[in-house]
């Protein structure tokens, strides 16, 4: 991979701490959390190809779970998010999959709902 492939792989891989960390135990929400999370955090030091793995794995895993009623409609949306960054990760150029991607994950929506599942696991995960 060239050096800007791994740089704007980088640069999401920054962003894409959005699940929270702060989550263990064997609650399934909170260790999808946490699992997803890891998967998306090696962002930074992957290929496009290996992105797109990881981003794809966060957001089945985080699919496979139901979270609680109080943020169900956040959790929904941070995983529609990571499903489709994990999409634009796996077509398009390498300019275009990174510039969709970030777009997604700076969206307001996306931002609001990341803080709403945050809150809630600080308050409710064991650390």
């Amino acid at each position: 991979m060239n050096l800007p492939q791994r740089t704007a792989a980088a640069l999401l891989g920054c962003a894409a701490l959005l699940v929270p960390a702060a989550c263990s135990g064997g609650d399934d929400f909170c260790t999808v959390a946490t699992d997803a999370k890891t998967d998306i955090s090696k962002t930074g030091d992957q290929t496009m190809e290996e992105a797109a793995a990881s981003w794809t794995g966060a957001g089945e895993q985080m699919e496979s779970v139901d979270a609680p009623e109080e943020i169900a409609d956040a959790w929904d949306t941070m995983t529609a998010t990571v499903v489709q960054v994990g999409e634009y990760f796996t077509s398009g150029t390498d300019q275009q999959k990174v510039s969709d991607a970030t777009e997604a994950l700076l969206a307001d929506e996306f931002m609001a709902a990341r803080t709403a599942v945050y809150d809630y696991v600080d308050k409710t995960c064991e650390a």
